[in-house]
C-alpha cells in the first residue's frame, strides 16, 4: 500500500466529516405496508405486476372500475380505447414466448448461448381486446436486459388480425437509451414513467372514490407511495449532485477502499464456500452445484434431487448478504422447491418426520422448524424456500469448529431429503 492509499486518522476524520454532512441533508421516506412486506431478494416486478393486472382490470372487486385504465390510456395517448366495451377485455402475466418464432428474429439476436433460452422468455403484462393489444415490460429497479424484439414478434404473431398494438416500457426509472436501443432495435417500444401514470389516477380520482371500497383504496395509495419511495432512493437530490461534485476527491478515495472491502468480504466467502462443497461431497459421495447470485456474484452451494420430475426439491445454501461485519458470520440453509406445486407433496411428510424427531429428541427445541414450515406455506410468489435455523460463527470456538457444523448440517439435510425422496412415489 503507497503513502497515497494509506488510511490514517486523518482521512478518516475527514470522511466522517462528509458522511455527516450527507447524512443531515437524506429525505424522510415515509413508510409504506407494501415496502415493510418486500424481500430483499424477491421479484419485486413480478408483485407490481399482479398488483396492476388487477387494478387496470374494471370487472375487479377494488370497485374503481376503469380508472387505472383510463390513466394508462391517458399515458399512452389513446383515450379512445376508454369507450371500448371493456367486459372483452382480457389482461395476461407473464405470457411466455415461443422457441418456435426463433427463425423470424435470429437477425436480431448476437450471442448464439441466449438461443435455446427464448422459450423461457415470459412478457409481463398483456392487455388484449378485440380492437387493440398493449404490451407492458415492467420495470421498477431493474435493468433493463429483456429482449423486446421477442416480445413484439411474439405478440405479432399471437394477434395477426389485430391492427393496434401498441409495446411499453412502464419504468420507475431513466432507461438507458443505449440499452433501449440495443434491446429494441426496431424501436417498437416507448418508454412511460410509473410517476406519470399515478399523476394520471390522482386526477381522476375523485370521480370513482365514491364506489370503490376503502380497503382497496388503502391498498393503492400504499401501492404508489412505495413505488414513491424507491424512485427517491433511485434518483439524486439537487443537494446530492451538488455534495458529489465537490467532494468527489475524498469521495472517489473512498469507494475505492469500500469495494477493496467487499470483494475482500465476496472472496473469503466464496473461497469458505468452496471449501465446505469440497468436504460435503467428501461426506456424501455426491457432485454439489456452485452457481452464483448474479447481482452480488455470492456462491450459492447446492443439490437437487428429483430433478425433471413434478417432485423437484433441493437444499440451496449461503453465507448471509447482510452480515458485513464477519464475512463468515452466519450461514443459512433452505430447502427450495422451484415450483409451488412440486413442494405441496412433501408438505405433510416434512411435518410428520419432524414430529417423529421431537418425540426422538425431546429436549431438543423444534419451534424454528415449524415456524420455516409456516413461513414457506405462506410465500407468495410460485417458489418456495424453507429456511432452516441459520448457524451462527459467535456460537463457536474458531473457524474450524464453526464449518464442521455447517457440513454436519447439510448433511443432515441430504440426509433427510433422500430419504424423503426416495419414497415419495411409490
Amino acid at each position: 500500500m503507497t503513502e497515497e492509499e494509506t488510511i490514517d486518522i486523518k482521512t478518516i476524520e475527514e470522511w466522517q466529516k462528509i458522511l455527516d454532512e450527507f447524512s443531515q441533508h437524506q429525505i424522510e421516506i415515509e413508510e409504506t405496508f407494501m415496502g415493510v412486506c418486500r424481500y430483499k431478494w424477491e421479484r419485486f416486478e413480478e408483485i407490481c405486476s399482479r398488483v396492476l393486472k388487477f387494478f387496470f382490470d374494471p370487472n375487479e372487486k377494488h370497485g374503481f372500475r376503469d380508472l387505472w385504465f383510463k390513466a394508462l390510456c391517458q399515458l399512452i395517448e389513446h383515450k379512445e380505447y376508454c369507450n371500448s366495451n371493456l367486459d372483452e377485455l382480457e389482461i395476461l402475466l407473464e405470457d411466455p414466448t415461443k422457441k418456435a418464432e426463433y427463425d423470424q428474429i435470429k437477425k436480431f439476436i448476437k450471442n448464439p448461448d441466449f438461443i435455446g433460452d427464448i422459450k423461457k422468455k415470459k412478457i409481463d403484462i398483456v392487455l388484449k381486446h378485440p380492437k387493440f393489444v398493449i404490451t407492458i415490460e415492467n420495470k421498477i429497479d431493474a435493468n433493463l436486459y429483456n429482449y423486446l424484439y421477442i416480445y413484439k414478434n411474439h405478440i405479432d404473431n399471437c394477434y395477426p388480425d389485430i391492427k393496434d398494438k401498441h409495446f411499453y416500457v412502464l419504468t420507475a426509472h431513466t432507461i438507458d437509451e443505449a440499452k433501449l436501443k440495443d434491446r429494441d432495435p426496431e424501436k417498437a417500444f416507448e418508454v412511460k414513467k410509473y410517476e406519470q401514470l399515478f399523476k394520471n389516477v390522482e386526477s381522476l380520482l375523485g370521480k370513482y372514490i365514491a364506489k370503490g371500497e376503502q380497503k382497496y383504496l388503502t391498498f393503492m395509495l400504499d401501492f404508489i407511495q412505495t413505488i414513491r419511495n424507491m424512485v427517491k432512493e433511485m434518483e439524486l437530490t439537487e443537494f446530492e449532485n451538488s455534495f458529489f461534485a465537490d467532494n468527489k476527491t475524498v469521495i472517489g478515495k473512498m469507494t475505492k477502499k469500500y469495494n477493496t472491502w467487499k470483494n475482500d468480504v465476496l472472496n473469503t466467502r466464496n473461497e469458505t464456500t468452496s471449501k465446505l462443497r469440497q468436504t460435503i461431497e467428501d461426506k456424501t459421495s455426491i457432485k454439489w452445484e456452485l452457481d452464483t447470485y448474479k447481482d452480488v456474484f455470492l456462491y450459492n452451494l447446492s443439490i437437487k434431487f428429483k430433478e425433471g420430475t413434478k417432485y423437484k426439491i433441493g437444499i440451496e445454501s449461503n453465507f448471509d448478504f447482510d452480515d458485513e461485519k464477519n464475512s463468515i458470520g452466519v450461514f443459512r440453509i433452505f430447502i427450495t422447491t422451484w415450483d409451488m406445486a412440486c413442494w405441496e407433496p412433501y408438505e405433510k411428510i416434512i411435518r410428520q418426520k419432524w414430529q417423529e424427531l421431537k418425540k426422538k429428541y425431546p429436549t431438543r427445541n423444534f419451534n424454528e422448524f415449524d415456524d420455516a414450515l409456516d413461513k414457506a406455506q405462506r410465500n407468495d410468489l410460485n417458489r418456495v424456500y424453507l429456511h432452516l435455523p441459520p448457524i451462527e460463527r459467535k456460537n463457536f470456538n474458531d473457524d474450524d469448529t464453526y464449518q464442521e457444523e455447517i457440513v454436519k448440517k447439510l448433511n443432515e439435510c441430504y440426509d433427510f431429503l433422500k430419504e424423503i425422496t426416495g419414497n415419495i412415489d411409490k
